[in-house]
C-alpha cells in the first residue's frame, strides 16, 4: 500500500481569484445590506389608521436585508479559509454567496 505523505501544491491562481472574489463581494454586499434601509423607510409610511399594512413583515425584511448579508458574507469567508486551508478549490465560494444573497426573501409578499 502506497502512502502519499507529499502535500498538494498551493494553487496560487485559485488562491488569487479567491481573494478577488472576496473583495468584489464585500461592496456587493453592502449595497445589499443597504436595502434593509429602504425597507424600514417603506414602513414608515404605515401609520396606525392604515390596517392595509403588516408592520411585522416589514421589520422581519428588514432585519432579513440587513443580518441575512452578514451572515452569508461570514459564511462565504469561513469556507473560503477552510477550502484554502485544505487546498482545495476554493474561487466558487464568492459568486454563490452572491447568488444566495440576491435570493435573501426580504421583498416577497408572500414572506
Amino acid at each position: 500500500m502506497k502512502t502519499n505523505t507529499a502535500e498538494k501544491p498551493i494553487n496560487r491562481e485559485d488562491r488569487g481569484l479567491t481573494i478577488i472574489g472576496l473583495l468584489l463581494l464585500t461592496p456587493a454586499l453592502g449595497v445589499l445590506a443597504s436595502y434593509a434601509v429602504v425597507v424600514f423607510f417603506v414602513g414608515d409610511r404605515c401609520n396606525p389608521p392604515a390596517t392595509e399594512c403588516n408592520r411585522e413583515i416589514i421589520l422581519a425584511g428588514h432585519y432579513i436585508a440587513r443580518y441575512g448579508t452578514i451572515a452569508v458574507g461570514i459564511a462565504a469567508l469561513v469556507t473560503s479559509i477552510a477550502l484554502l486551508g485544505l487546498r482545495r478549490r476554493a474561487a466558487w465560494v464568492p459568486p454563490v454567496a452572491r447568488v444566495r444573497v440576491e435570493e435573501l426573501p426580504t421583498d416577497r409578499p408572500d414572506l
